[in-house]
């Protein structure tokens, strides 16, 4: 994230980078599918929480990709009944703030089998489940345990990663059936969390 040594670690950078490689590789895409307004709305997002990302004093280990399609349930545990979970695919496992990958689940803006969706209510009892259960294994660093920084932070890494998705799902629409039906439901929930006329 936005930086290589210790220091601050912007976001914002790493966003614009990335839309600028996108529009290289990918520019007749986004203007046919009509992108460019809802990058543009997502990089607003992430320059909002920039410095609040940047000014983090800690971060946790995080999986980096954590969304539902790398997350298996296996049996269920002998004694508490409850399923077993198994997290997959840690090729971006790396010290991140924690927003990242509680982002990355699901929330309002979905599409495909990446994102579990879920209504805002359902968000926010989520984050509180993680804040409490980090608070019951010793100390937990600020960048877990505010509840309303964590959400403004998720907020700018759904913008982000979902655009990513976006970009990723309609550079593929034209040669795969499974990208053309994820498209408008990507898009359309992306688009009215950014408050971007669909």
């Amino acid at each position: 994230m936005g930086g290589s040594g210790p220091g601050p670690q912007h976001l914002l950078p790493e966003v614009d980078e990335e839309i600028e490689s996108w529009s290289q590789a990918h520019g007749s895409v986004i203007a046919e599918h009509g992108l460019a307004p809802l990058l543009e709305a997502a990089r607003g997002v992430v320059a909002a929480a920039d410095a609040e990302i940047a000014q983090l004093g800690g971060f946790v280990l995080a999986h980096g990709d954590l969304c539902s399609t790398n997350i298996l349930w296996d049996g269920s545990d002998e004694v508490t009944g409850a399923p077993r979970v198994q997290y997959i695919d840690f090729e971006w496992a790396q010290g991140d703030d924690p927003a990242r990958d509680l982002a990355n689940l699901g929330g309002a803006v979905h599409g495909g089998p990446w994102y579990v969706p879920l209504t805002e209510e359902q968000v926010d009892e989520f984050v509180r489940a993680y804040v409490r259960a980090r608070g019951e294994h010793g100390d937990v660093p600020d960048s877990a345990s505010d509840v309303a920084s964590l959400r403004h932070r998720m907020r700018a890494w759904t913008a982000y990663e979902r655009s990513a998705m976006l970009v990723h799902v309609a550079s593929r629409a034209s040669t795969r059936a499974s990208h053309r039906r994820v498209l408008p439901m990507l898009r359309g929930t992306l688009a009215e969390e950014l408050g971007v006329d669909d």
